[in-house]
Order: C-alpha cells, then sequence, then structure tokens
C-alpha cells in the first residue's frame, strides 16, 4: 500500500498561449502549486499584513493588492523557456525587443506591465488547478 505521505505536488510546465487567438506563443513557463511550502509563506504573510491593517480599522489600498498578486505570481513561477513554436529561430517571441533571461527582475517586469495582465492571468488560473500538479 502507498504511504500518502509521500504524495506531493510536483512543478510543471504551462504554455502560454496568445489571449485573442488561442495559439502557442513559445513560451513555457515553470509553476509551482498554490500550495507550494514558499508560495504558502508568501501568502501568510500577505495574511498578516492585511489583519495587521484592519486592527487598525484600515483597509489595503489598491495599488497594494495588486503588488500582492504580483508576489504571489512572481513566486510561483520557477523559471522559463521562450522557444520557436514553429521551429524557425525567427519566430522566438520577444518581450520588448529581446529573450528575456529568467531573473526576479525580468519576471516582476512582465507581471508588473498593465497591458501584460493576461500573462499572469493565465499562470494564476494554472496553479490554482491543484490536481495537475500531481503524477497520475
Amino acid at each position: 500500500m502507498a504511504d500518502i505521505s509521500n504524495i506531493n505536488p510536483q512543478l510543471r510546465d504551462v504554455e502560454i498561449i496568445h489571449p485573442g487567438t488561442g495559439l502557442k506563443l513559445g513560451i513555457s513557463v515553470t509553476v509551482c502549486s498554490i500550495d507550494d511550502p514558499l508560495l504558502t509563506r508568501v501568502k501568510r504573510s500577505i495574511t498578516d499584513e492585511r489583519m495587521r491593517l484592519e486592527q487598525k480599522n484600515k483597509a489595503m489600498k489598491a495599488a497594494d493588492i495588486e503588488e500582492n498578486r504580483i508576489k504571489i505570481l512572481q513566486t510561483a513561477i520557477r523559471g522559463w523557456n521562450w522557444y520557436s513554436p514553429t521551429g524557425n529561430d525567427d519566430d522566438i517571441p520577444t518581450y520588448k525587443g529581446e529573450v528575456p533571461e529568467y531573473i526576479p527582475a525580468n519576471v516582476r517586469a512582465i507581471l508588473s506591465e498593465e497591458k501584460m495582465r493576461w500573462f499572469g492571468d493565465q499562470i494564476n488560473a494554472e496553479i490554482s488547478e491543484t490536481e495537475s500538479f500531481f503524477a497520475k
């Protein structure tokens, strides 16, 4: 019989698709589950801050809520690969003219840009699908 304590979510790759056409863009993002320990720490920190504000009869500002969204998504992204979906090197996607290296500043730049919200929305939807992080 299997020991259920050994059943743990795994990282998985998510294909980013064009929000209008549904076609693969050539960006594969490695993400963790919403229940990942590192992500849980970030979520707890956000909850602690919200509770501190509530004790003072204050609420989070819209900018704080958006910043927290970015923190969660940035923590959930563990890597990426930008590649040509057609096999032609000229078709490798870029961000502001370059293929961005996977570093925190680049992840944050993309997630922070208002017109790129669709990128973060796709990551958010994927990390919430708990069952997809378990081997079948």
